[in-house]
């Protein structure tokens, strides 16, 4: 299982195995002593965005959800019990379709799945695959299924080879730590 995110300045990546939890490869960075500033990006916090509908996802299936039930999905919708608008991509819309099709780009379906199932059994789940709600900045709010909270990759990595794993959660596992500086690319 991989875990790649390129952002300005650095790169970052995590190689699991998901039946070991133990991390074989982990890249934080381009030069972690580039300056006194430096942040290994693999281990550091930052909204995961929709990477959390999987999650989500996850819920809903084991409370007995069917992934061909029917959602609408236009844009905006208006959270329930809130006033918060919520938009898909580009505002746009998609009319009624299965929480299956909404997966992929879908910001109003999954709010409506995790107003049926309840943020609380969400949270639940979470803590099962190793990630703290409370350390993680994830709110019982209504775009909590959107990805608000902030989840270090090192942790994502970890939750999401749980799902690879059957459904078993291993935690992360180092056998043996080793600095290597190089200069090329990933």
């Amino acid at each position: 299982y991989e875990i790649t995110t390129r952002l300005v300045g650095s790169e970052m990546c995590i190689r699991d195995s998901p039946k070991t939890g133990y991390i074989k490869c982990m890249v934080g960075g381009y030069d972690y002593n580039a300056d006194e500033n430096h942040v290994n990006h693999a281990t550091a916090k930052r909204p995961v965005g929709s990477t959390f509908k999987a999650f989500t996802l996850a819920t809903a299936i084991q409370n007995g959800m069917n992934p061909n039930v029917t959602l609408n999905c236009n844009s905006p919708l208006t959270a329930k019990g809130t006033t918060t608008k919520v938009q898909n991509y580009a505002n746009q819309s998609y009319g009624n379709i299965t929480l299956k099709q909404a997966t992929a780009l879908i910001n109003t379906g999954y709010i409506q799945v995790a107003e049926a199932i309840g943020n609380n059994k969400i949270m639940s789940l979470v803590k099962k695959l190793g990630i703290d709600p409370a350390k993680d900045n994830i709110e019982d709010v209504p775009v909590m299924t959107l990805g608000t909270g902030s989840i270090s990759p090192l942790e994502m990595a970890s939750a999401y080879a749980t799902f690879a794993n059957g459904g078993y959660y291993r935690p992360v596992s180092y056998t043996h730590l080793r600095a290597h500086e190089t200069r090329s690319n990933l």
